[in-house]
């Protein structure tokens, strides 16, 4: 497997991450798929529904343990349905979560209240982490319902994130040339903001057609 430095790897993330040297990547921004295939109804969830994928996510956790550098930061985006979920499994890895953040996405959709929100858990081994100003619900970046069309283009990922969404993280919890990891890449918006913020990135994608959608935004993003 040919995993490279500033590229999106077309590959299972355990694969790839195991190739990156250890204490080597200084922020782990990762957005998984939110688990609605793995309840019996894609709605309602139950702990046990998720036993399947616990294997997964405990060799994943593992290696960001060993891959981040003793002052790294992690945010790792979920939903309401697998946040109790994640937050035992990065417990038991020993990425102690210090907050959840929430991104108020300002329009949604859903029932019993709408989907407004989406959760980010934020661990950090930086110890003196501050970013002046900084507050745990974002509501100046919008969503693609509300605004980010405008500066981010068509939607081209079913969970698509803004990229000045991520591109704030990478600046709360990195400097330029630091190294960024995210494990499911989707449509390349991590890369593009890397790309835009002077961080160098290691993306993986396992579905074909998002690594080449990706691709072609970082080449548009370096013309």
């Amino acid at each position: 497997m040919d995993i490279q430095i500033n590229n999106i790897t077309c590959c299972n993330c355990l694969d790839g991450i195991k190739t990156i040297p250890d204490k080597s990547i200084k922020s782990v921004i990762c957005d998984p798929p939110y688990f609605l295939g793995m309840t019996h109804d894609g709605k309602k969830a139950n702990m046990a529904d998720l036993a399947i994928c616990t294997p997964f996510y405990q060799e994943l956790f593992k290696q960001f343990k060993r891959v981040m550098t003793k002052d790294a930061s992690l945010y790792f985006f979920c939903d309401w349905r697998g946040y109790t979920y994640y937050y035992e499994q990065l417990v038991q890895a020993s990425l102690i979560p210090d907050n959840c953040i929430v991104w108020d996405k300002g329009s949604g959709c859903g029932n019993f209240y709408t989907y407004e929100h989406e959760f980010i858990i934020f661990a950090t081994n930086n110890r003196s982490f501050h970013v002046r100003g900084a507050r745990g619900i974002i509501h100046d970046v919008p969503s693609f319902r509300t605004g980010a069309r405008v500066s981010d283009g068509e939607k081209v990922h079913p969970t698509q994130k803004p990229v000045a969404l991520i591109e704030k993280l990478i600046k709360d919890s990195t400097e330029t040339g630091d190294t960024v990891l995210d494990c499911f890449a989707g449509s390349g918006t991590t890369a593009v903001a890397a790309e835009r913020t002077g961080r160098k990135y290691y993306c993986f994608e396992l579905q074909p057609k998002y690594v080449d959608i990706g691709q072609q935004r970082i080449i548009k993003e370096k013309a």
